[in-house]
């Protein structure tokens, strides 16, 4: 039976703005910061970066002294690149405030695995395993914990990986047709490198999955 387009699109946006609802029900009443040591490291990252105006690559001193001997590949840096703490510092200034545009940003890209799960499947195996499939996303208390510990650079460059597999497997198959399409090849390139620059350890397995 096929289904309304206007009836699939509300569906999966109701489904996203349920998720986000969900996930965003630890700020709602009580606007702190939380999270474990990931999370207050990044926030403080982008914190600074917001109260200084410039992206930071040599950290300050109050937090490289919290990390000590850990960042063993360049010690006294930024132990990755710095695109993602300059989201936080980006959305204090525009919000007009510290703690809620951040922990909202982080709240609304980890949602969105729900997007992305239900884009891959939908068009692999249809709507109702794409749409039941995000549904189990929305209450995966693996990645609700991750989420609420504060790793989000990494659970969002996961997030990215299935997207990445999706579109080199799209390429793939036009090229074994005999109909390349070019466009996913560039497609492909650029979500690969937003998933780098999301977290390394995040494109390391998407490359690995690759292979």
């Amino acid at each position: 039976m096929r289904m309304n387009k206007k009836i699939k699109v509300l569906l999966i946006t109701a489904l996203f703005l349920f998720t986000l609802y969900l996930w965003t029900l630890p700020f709602q009443k009580n606007r702190m910061p939380y999270g474990e040591v990931d999370a207050g490291s990044h926030f403080t990252v982008g914190d600074y970066m917001a109260e200084t105006d410039k992206s930071v690559y040599v950290l300050p001193y109050f937090i490289d002294k919290r990390y000590g001997t850990d960042n063993h590949f360049s010690p006294h840096h930024l132990w990755y690149h710095p695109p993602y703490h300059v989201n936080f510092a980006i959305m204090q200034i525009f919000g007009g405030e510290r703690i809620l545009p951040v922990f909202l940003f982080n709240a609304i890209l980890c949602s969105i695995i729900v997007l992305i799960s239900y884009f891959v499947l939908e068009r692999l195996f249809g709507f109702w395993v794409a749409f039941l499939s995000s549904l189990l996303f929305v209450f995966s208390m693996r990645d609700i914990m991750v989420f609420l510990w504060g790793q989000w650079p990494q659970q969002i460059s996961y997030f990215y990986t299935p997207l990445v597999l999706y579109v080199f497997y799209k390429y793939v198959c036009s090229y074994l047709d005999g109909n390349t399409k070019p466009v996913y090849a560039y497609i492909f390139a650029v979500l690969l490198g937003v998933n780098f620059y999301l977290h390394p350890v995040g494109s390391f397995h998407t490359i690995v999955a690759l292979v």
